[in-house]
């Protein structure tokens, strides 16, 4: 019942062509059986079918940005409205004190030509900090106590441009490449905090491209989107992203964990596909127990074979020394 459900699951991964050969194999299988499961995938079918038939009102390009820009300045306008509403607030209850009210309206008047020099300086509803990675190799470490709201992440694969609009004390937008330290960092909170699961995978595959110069905080953020993300593709590329990076001890503890209690046969295999690779021998007991109780029979096979491959290697250099 367990492994059905799961099955269940993969069908619109499957409809997307988001699975791997063996899980396509393994749920076509299932498909050929469960008269409840097939008729479930012609029903998707069928519902996007009619979804592809409509018509859907694309705004044009202008208009959407116009509008995001509008939303974004209200948002800005709320949050510093609800600032002062709440420091006057403050200020009428600590006021009460005669000895501290002079040194509480020098602060709010401070505070007040504060927020309203930044706002004049502010030159619309997003600013371009920087631009194709000019000047990114400042160092990151200001924006770790700032950042709050991700707004937008994109990602062109072409020409692997990031570009990310972001909320510290005001809004910020940032583009450059994945390498670019403050680009890495945007991109590690996104995978940890974002709510927009679609944001969280853009990161995610941003990432991808950045693991030759990978910090240990989005590797952390990584092992942390394997294996807490609510999202099964968010969980499932950035194991992917995992397996391109070199294999830390935090990376391969990580994969442990995934081959031994993940309840995700793709993870699983995942987590498999990297830990066969490797020539350390404490992953032997891992994999033998994987062989042996796993219950995803594609699971089990590949453990075997890695298994196989790895004593294959050791009979092979022992006849090479001489």
């Amino acid at each position: 019942m367990k492994k059905e459900k799961h099955l269940e699951r993969l069908l619109p991964l499957y409809l997307y062509g988001e699975l791997t050969g063996k899980e396509k194999e393994e749920l076509e299988v299932h498909l050929k059986y469960c008269e409840q499961c097939s008729q479930a995938l012609q029903e998707m079918k069928a519902f996007h079918g009619l979804l592809a038939r409509q018509e859907l009102a694309q705004p044009s390009p202008d208009a959407l940005n116009a509008a995001r820009g509008r939303l974004r300045e209200r948002l800005r306008q709320e949050r510093q409205r609800t600032t002062v509403r709440t420091l006057l607030t403050r200020f009428g209850r600590l006021a009460q004190a005669p000895r501290m009210a002079a040194q509480i309206a020098v602060a709010l008047v401070l505070f007040l030509l504060g927020l309203f020099v930044g706002q004049q300086a502010n030159t619309g509803p997003g600013r371009l900090l920087e631009s194709e990675g000019a000047g990114l190799s400042r160092s990151p470490e200001a924006l770790r106590p700032f950042i709050s709201d991700v707004d937008l992440i994109q990602y062109d694969p072409k020409t692997r441009e990031v570009t990310v609009r972001f909320r510290t004390l005001s809004e910020v937008a940032l583009q450059g490449r994945p390498e670019d330290p403050m680009i890495r960092r945007v991109l590690a909170h996104a995978i940890r905090t974002e709510n927009n699961p679609g944001y969280r995978l853009t990161a995610v595959k941003a990432s991808s491209t950045a693991r030759a110069s990978a910090d240990p905080e989005l590797e952390d953020a990584l092992i942390y989107a394997v294996e807490r993300d609510t999202v099964p593709g968010v969980r499932l590329r950035a194991a992917r992203v995992l397996r391109g990076m070199p294999m830390s001890d935090k990376i391969k503890r990580a994969f442990i964990r995934v081959l031994l209690k993940d309840e995700n046969p793709a993870l699983r295999m995942e987590a498999l596909s990297a830990l066969g690779n490797l020539d350390e021998t404490d992953v032997v007991p891992i994999l033998q127990d994987a062989s042996r109780d796993d219950e995803n029979a594609f699971v089990r096979l590949e453990a075997a074979k890695a298994l196989e491959r790895r004593e294959k290697k050791g009979v092979e250099r022992e006849a090479d020394t001489p």
